[in-house]
């Protein structure tokens, strides 16, 4: 198969995402009011750097051109969020969906969503910008106590978000994303 600028950084940016944990969010005409929830862009930020790391990897290669890779960079948080807020509610129930987005609102939540952004690193072999945080025995202990409860259950325990059907729902929007920057297929 002959690797195209599109088809390197789709396979790479789908790669680095799909290693990524995955949580929960809140949907619905409240959450379309005020914007994503507290666990949408907790999810959209390690799948937006995942494509970018992975499409300006693919740029130093020489493999991404230079137009596809700086639309890329430009692209916002919110080019996910569609995608994983139908995801979610596909997968949680109402009150899951909340009980999510209320844990992903707690300072060990927060540090939780940067421990997961700054593997994404790791994932597309970059160097993070800072260490992973560390967990105190409290925290750690709220994270295992979020992971009892049934959202907790499906979203770090069981992953829900990481089936083929979620894979290839984030694929195609990767594939959409860079479709529109230009890369050819």
């Amino acid at each position: 198969m002959r690797t195209t600028p599109s088809s390197f950084a789709f396979k790479a940016a789908f790669s680095a995402f799909s290693t990524v944990w995955l949580a929960a969010a809140s949907l619905g005409a409240h959450a379309q009011a005020s914007g994503p929830s507290n666990t949408v862009t907790m999810l959209a930020k390690p799948a937006l750097l995942g494509m970018q790391l992975s499409v300006r990897r693919g740029q130093q290669l020489g493999k991404v051109p230079p137009q596809v890779a700086q639309c890329v960079q430009s692209l916002r948080e919110s080019s996910f969020t569609i995608v994983l807020a139908s995801l979610l509610v596909e997968r949680l129930e109402p009150k899951e969906v909340q009980a999510a987005d209320e844990f992903f609102g707690t300072a060990v939540g927060k540090k939780y969503a940067r421990h997961t952004l700054l593997q994404v690193y790791d994932a597309v072999d970059e160097k993070a910008p800072e260490a992973l945080p560390d967990f105190s025995a409290a925290e750690y202990k709220e994270l295992e106590t979020f992971s009892r409860t049934s959202a907790g259950d499906k979203l770090l325990v069981r992953r829900v978000m990481e089936d083929a059907d979620a894979r290839q729902a984030i694929g195609s929007q990767i594939q959409s994303l860079l479709s529109s920057c230009g890369a050819k297929p």
